[in-house]
């Protein structure tokens, strides 16, 4: 049986590495927002519940996004930017987080 990784494992190892890539860029914290499609359904006209008529049960990510406490939004983030995995992973732990996310 191959082992092929928990969500929150993967969750986990991409905020580690977004918080090493990210201290030294002047951001204070992340804010994590997730969405419940149940919540958002509920809302809209027409109603966008499942087949089943019931609301989907998962959360889903909106976002990961860094803060500074001063309540400024971080000066060098940029509407467009491409992400580069070179400039933040060795080749040989890409690889491991390919491994775990695409398998």
């Amino acid at each position: 049986m191959e082992f092929k990784g928990s969500k929150l494992i993967k969750l986990l190892l991409l905020t580690q590495c977004l918080i090493v890539l990210c201290a030294s860029e002047g951001f204070d914290f992340f804010y994590f927002v997730q969405q419940w499609p149940g919540a958002y359904c509920g809302t809209v006209v027409p109603k966008c519940f499942h087949s089943t008529k019931n609301p989907i049960m998962d959360f889903g990510i909106h976002g990961l996004w860094p803060q500074r406490k001063d309540g400024k939004i971080p000066s060098m983030c940029k509407p467009i930017t491409h992400f580069n995995s070179s400039q933040v992973f060795h080749s040989a732990f890409e690889l491991s987080l390919k491994t775990l996310f695409f398998y």
